[in-house]
């Protein structure tokens, strides 16, 4: 017998069978998507979400309920013009449809735009971070504080190892060797 999912049954004998999926849940997502495809507004990712203000609206409108005029200035606002209008018995579907998939199209291409846009201003920041990063070393490179007068030396005297490094700056002591 197959379970769906496996990991549905909670203990050996416990359940005759497998634990059916939240079916509610599986619809509402559904119809939620079919929507916002109905009213050609699912290039919006508020349109498919539950709960989200432009979900409300969407099932308001399918269930032939009338809009309150804060949710037409919700619509306009957004850039959705033909939405309400077929809402309000303006525009019949046919010319709705015809005026929905051109605003769809031109939300579609200002997006694209906009990502266009982003990836050129962050591959600009980026350049100027590169630079501005590369002229620091450059300058730390040239200023004495950083520059070490002689590097860490290994040096063998009488078979044991020693390593000398280089005297403190300001000091005037000189070390001996022994």
């Amino acid at each position: 017998m197959a379970l769906w999912p496996p990991y549905c049954r909670v203990r050996e004998g416990l359940t005759s069978g497998p634990t059916p999926p939240p079916s509610s849940l599986l619809r509402t997502r559904t119809s939620a998507h079919r929507g916002a495809e109905k009213y050609l507004v699912d290039d919006l990712s508020s349109a498919a979400l539950v709960g989200s203000r432009l979900n409300g609206i969407l099932l308001k409108i399918e269930a032939g309920e009338t809009l309150t005029f804060s949710a037409q200035g919700f619509l306009t606002s957004s850039g959705l013009v033909a939405l309400p209008a077929l809402a309000t018995g303006q525009i019949n579907r046919r010319i709705f449809d015809e005026a929905a998939k051109g605003e769809r199209s031109d939300r579609i291409q200002r997006a694209q735009e906009d990502a266009y846009r982003a990836a050129a201003e962050e591959a600009r920041r980026t350049e100027v971070m590169d630079v501005a990063i590369k002229a620091r070393f450059a300058a730390m490179e040239n200023d004495p504080v950083s520059i070490r007068p002689w590097p860490r030396t290994l040096r063998r005297t009488g078979g044991s190892e020693t390593i000398t490094s280089p005297p403190r700056r300001g000091s005037t002591a000189v070390q001996a060797e022994a």
